[in-house]
């Protein structure tokens, strides 16, 4: 629920091979942060616009990469 929360994920993400891997496979792992919704959101939604406007770092947004892109095929958020 705070920019704090949003760069402890994303440093999570980028230093660590093995969260990386999980987080690929279940994004659920999300649940472990404390994020709104609307953060979690930007995050899965790779809304890098919505990240730097809540104050994220631009240099830790490359964690984005790892993170699966939202399936757009169901029309489904």
């Amino acid at each position: 629920m705070s920019q704090e929360a949003i760069e402890s994920f994303l440093r999570d993400l980028i230093g660590d091979r093995a969260f990386a891997a999980q987080v690929r496979t279940d994004p659920s792992v999300l649940n472990g942060y404390d994020l709104t919704l609307e953060e979690k959101r930007a995050l899965r939604e790779h809304d890098s616009d919505a990240l730097l406007g809540l104050g994220v770092s631009p240099e830790l947004l490359r964690g984005l990469d790892v993170l699966p892109l939202p399936d757009r095929s169901t029309g489904s958020r």
